[in-house]
């Protein structure tokens, strides 16, 4: 089972429509079909009820899908932890904006991302 296959599952489980589901994952709906039912084979069991025009989740599907949503959030959380801790998140910032006390805002914003280890190059100006 990989994160993709999940991803796929998810996406059924909130359309309700297989359909409906490999259009927004821009694949076909047989390779989706095909791919839900090697889940269902690899795991041992039914999770998709497919009727006519909406597909429903068994039991174990509903336990799928609290699973899965939890996987995904960690795996996505994980890469952009993992990413922003070796390259760090870092930038230009270009404010054109007249001296006005929205610009000490904007100067505090700055400050704190300096402090969150935010990397930023900040150019303000205006057309003076």
């Amino acid at each position: 089972m990989d994160i993709r296959l999940l991803t796929y599952f998810l996406t059924v489980a909130r359309t309700g429509n297989i359909t409906r589901a490999a259009e927004q994952l821009h694949i076909t709906q047989p390779t989706l079909s095909r791919q839900m039912q090697e889940l269902e084979e690899e795991l041992g069991t039914e999770l998709l009820e497919r009727g006519k025009r909406k597909t429903t989740l068994t039991p174990a599907g509903e336990l799928l899908k609290e699973r899965a949503e939890e996987i995904v959030s960690l795996v996505d959380k994980t890469k952009t932890d993992v990413m922003t801790s070796t390259t760090g998140i870092k930038g230009d910032i270009y404010i054109g904006c007249a001296e006005t006390y929205a610009m000490r805002t904007v100067a505090e914003a700055i400050h704190n991302f300096d402090e969150d280890g935010v990397q930023v190059h900040l150019t303000s100006g205006n057309e003076e």
